[in-house]
């Protein structure tokens, strides 16, 4: 995966139990230089009795062209979407998380897939303070490609989000 352990994301309080699973995903063969593109973890119980999940997602880049790496892209928003529409059958009112670097805009291709899996861009309109307007700066341009998506259960609990954006950056 990221080489991000998801245990130190939350706080020990708050969970019961961590039922830590990683299932990481070969998709195809395609990526020889990167093979890990999806980590999941179940947050087992809860103090409020509920179940979280959560997915970390690093999605392939846009190096070599947009319209040639959107398909790369594409494939991990199918498997993660796969995965949810797993979760939504078991509890259809599950509670996901899915963040990470997408590589894709809001309004990008591989993001529409993960919408019409009832999951919401909780960072859609985040921005940051010192001028950042987005998670990454390429030539002089401003874009959100890292977000946080969540299952309407969460969503509709979130007053707002942005971006953290100390002074150096």
């Amino acid at each position: 995966g990221l080489g991000i352990p998801a245990e130190p994301l939350f706080r020990s309080s708050y969970i019961l139990k961590l039922d830590l699973s990683m299932k990481i995903w070969d998709i195809g063969g395609q990526f020889q230089y990167r093979q890990n593109w999806v980590d999941y973890a179940k947050m087992g119980e809860t103090v409020s009795g509920d179940t979280l999940h959560v997915f970390v997602v690093h999605q392939p880049s846009k190096f070599g062209g947009e319209k040639y790496t959107r398909p790369f892209r594409q494939l991990v928003a199918d498997r993660v979407c796969q995965s949810v529409d797993s979760i939504y059958a078991v509890s259809p009112d599950a509670k996901l998380l899915i963040s990470g670097d997408f590589n894709d805009a809001a309004d990008g291709y591989s993001l529409q897939s993960y919408y019409q899996h009832h999951l919401q861009n909780i960072t859609k309109d985040a921005k940051g303070d010192n001028g950042v307007k987005g998670t990454y700066r390429y030539k002089g341009e401003w874009e959100s490609i890292d977000h946080i998506l969540a299952s309407p259960s969460i969503y509709n609990k979130v007053y707002s989000a942005f971006i953290h954006s100390p002074m150096f950056i």
